[in-house]
């Protein structure tokens, strides 16, 4: 089956969802729940006289971030009065423990990866997810491009805290003109409120690498996160999920990058 016929027959199946369009990377894994927020009649669906695709650009954001056991879960670490950094603990189900007061117990934290940096060990992220995605076959190519990916205009809350807050794509789904589903590794960027920013993380063994920005901002500030592709081979469509933390930020817009818009010819398209 042709990549065309394959994703016209998702589309069918996925009449009152919003359509998977690509293979999900592994196939034992439940599909995110975010995928089915929204229901096929709100996209606009184009067709060419050659059964070309074309959906444009979507964004939404969705209450709960799913479950990825590919991406280490994003951590609370705190600054104590001895300088070290500090972890809230976890049981067996991933529950914080509490002590007998009721306040946080925690551990040394001797991690080296994503996390978010807080001066109060009593601190609980509100995760939240914002989902994307777009497809177009209408070309009969892939499109080729490094460079602006989307950019999210994230409003800073008034009274948020200083602290580094990764923001992640923590699921993806990317699919070339072939049908081949791309091995997309995914690295995390920083919003930091009146805080030194962190050297990112810089991992490129995939067939695309997205790098997520590492910008300063102060409370109340408006500040534009950027996703930028790297060794992009090409692609026609693309769904991913990006976590952040709700407490602290609000995205009030979202829309292509510059080099992606211009490769895809998106005309601008954005989302308030």
């Amino acid at each position: 089956m042709n990549y065309t016929k394959k994703i016209l027959s998702v589309l069918m199946a996925a009449s009152m969802t919003l359509p998977a369009f690509a293979c999900n990377k592994d196939s034992s894994k439940p599909e995110s729940t975010a995928a089915n927020t929204q229901p096929a009649e709100s996209l606009e669906i184009k067709t060419d006289e050659n059964k070309g695709i074309q959906m444009d650009l979507e964004f939404k954001e969705i209450e709960n971030v799913a479950n990825n056991s590919e991406t280490e879960p994003v951590a609370t670490v705190a600054v104590g009065t001895d300088g070290s950094l500090y972890v809230q603990k976890t049981d067996i189900n991933k529950q914080l423990v509490t002590q007998e007061n009721g306040s946080a117990a925690t551990e040394l934290y001797t991690g080296t990866t994503l996390a978010t940096k807080v001066p109060n060990p009593e601190y609980t992220p509100d995760y939240k997810t914002y989902f994307s995605m777009w497809l177009d076959t209408t070309k009969k190519a892939d499109f080729v491009f490094d460079g602006e990916f989307l950019v999210y205009k994230i409003k800073i809350s008034e009274d948020a805290q200083d602290g580094v807050y990764p923001i992640q794509i923590y699921k993806d789904d990317v699919s070339n003109y072939d049908g081949k589903t791309l091995k997309i590794v995914s690295n995390p960027g920083y919003i930091c409120i009146n805080s030194d920013e962190p050297t990112p993380s810089h991992n490129t063994d995939g067939d695309l690498v997205l790098n997520g920005s590492v910008v300063s901002g102060k409370p109340g500030d408006t500040v534009d996160f950027v996703l930028k592709t790297e060794k992009n081979p090409g692609f026609v469509g693309f769904r991913l999920w990006m976590s952040f933390d709700a407490n602290i930020f609000k995205i009030t817009r979202a829309s292509a990058g510059k080099d992606f818009e211009t490769t895809a010819g998106l005309n601008g398209r954005t989302v308030d």
